[in-house]
């Protein structure tokens, strides 16, 4: 699992030293919002240039209308794509601050972890395996980045990628509902994902409209069944 997209500039970072306990909890980091001032700056401005221009007021007025127009018809989608996307040079990995789930698999006298931080770990043999009593529909995992930041793609390898044996063995998701919490206005972004049951194929995810962001939830609603 890997995330792209662009940081803020003037970005701060979402979590320090003082609240990282209650920030790297389910419903920690993503519900907060940074606000940086930049909507009481950008009225004062407005205010100062009507005062030196009224003639220039209708225009004004005019621009910021179709302006609003234009906000109102960005797209927001999240959806499956199926190739590598040929401008993912021009995007930054997205860093991974934690991950926490709803429920993790224990197996018992194995020394295998798997947390939900095994799905961010780097290490396409480790992955998070929830434990709930079935397929696990419903379960879910929240993934919380350093920064607030504007998600453009999300790369997944879904299953257990161990070892091939593994790999056809257990079941992998089919279908995945992903939320995403924009962090200036709080508003909740979600949208279901198909995936193809390939084999061994990254699978890739576009995001598109949906504001600077530290928060995304990954919540399993169907799967395919393993041999």
């Amino acid at each position: 699992f890997k995330v792209y997209g662009k940081k803020q500039e003037t970005g701060t970072l979402m979590h320090d030293e003082a609240n990282i306990s209650s920030e790297t909890s389910p419903n920690g980091a993503g519900s907060d919002s940074e606000g940086d001032g930049s909507s009481d700056s950008a009225s004062s401005t407005e205010d100062t240039e009507d005062e030196d221009s009224s003639d220039d007021s209708d225009d004004e007025s005019t621009d910021d209308e179709s302006t609003d127009d234009e906000e109102e018809s960005t797209q927001k989608d999240i959806s499956y794509i199926s190739s590598k996307p040929k401008d993912l040079g021009s995007y930054d990995t997205l860093d991974v601050y934690s991950a926490t789930s709803s429920s993790e698999l224990v197996q018992e006298g194995k020394d295998i972890n798997n947390s939900a931080y095994m799905l961010v770990d780097g290490d396409e043999e480790t992955s998070w395996q929830e434990g709930a009593a079935g397929y696990g529909i419903g379960e879910y995992v929240d993934i919380y980045l350093y920064e607030s930041c504007e998600i453009s793609y999300i790369k997944f390898k879904l299953g257990n990628w161990r070892n091939s044996k593994y790999y056809y063995a257990n079941a992998k998701p089919k279908k995945l509902k992903i939320t995403v919490w924009d962090d200036d206005t709080g508003e909740e972004n979600s949208q279901s994902v198909k995936f193809p049951n390939s084999d061994y194929k990254a699978d890739w995810v576009k995001v598109e409209g949906l504001g600077y962001t530290s928060h995304v939830r990954l919540t399993i609603e169907s799967v395919y069944k393993g041999n």
